[in-house]
């Protein structure tokens, strides 16, 4: 089945799913219902501009829009969750005034930096001497590349005091 059909029956069925009539969903896409008729059957593929609406309009993931992922097809099998995840940390930025952002791509930039820091050479020569490691988080503490980012990101979200000349 080719793709455009597929996307066209995953669009049908979400449309169905949420209760709304082909007319409903054109309207909200500012599509018209030939147009969307002709999606859904897989008879025309829908641009990227009507993709972004459908998602809008029907409240999913890009990759909700698309047929899952089958075995073999050298993906990773998380590729779903991450999606939903993705569109949930977009959906909740665009929510967000400009400091909150501005506050956001700074956590996340911490978040980023501590998750590609190198590791620490001692605890690899720990496993080599087959030394025990101790737990990555003692009496609720984080240690390692956790404390790193929980302390980027608390630095990041005090507030700038004021100094004195």
């Amino acid at each position: 089945m080719s793709l455009a059909r597929e996307v066209g029956r995953s669009i049908r069925a979400l449309r169905r799913r949420r209760g709304l009539t082909q007319a409903a969903l054109a309207e909200r896409i500012d599509r018209s219902e030939v147009a969307l008729r002709a999606i859904e059957r897989g008879a025309s593929a829908p641009s990227f501009a009507t993709l972004e609406r459908l998602v809008q309009a029907l409240d999913v993931p890009a990759a909700g829009l698309f047929p899952p992922l089958r075995k073999g097809d050298d993906a990773r099998p998380e590729t779903e969750r991450r999606a939903r995840e993705v569109a949930a940390v977009t959906a909740l930025a665009h929510s967000f005034d400009d400091p909150d952002l501005a506050l956001a791509l700074a956590l996340l930039g911490a978040v980023a930096e501590a998750a590609s820091a190198p590791p620490n050479p001692m605890s690899a020569s720990r496993a080599v001497l087959g030394e025990s490691r101790k737990p990555s988080l003692v009496s609720g503490s984080p240690s390692g590349r956790a404390a790193r980012t929980a302390s980027t990101a608390s630095s990041l979200a005090q507030p700038a005091s004021p100094t004195l000349t």
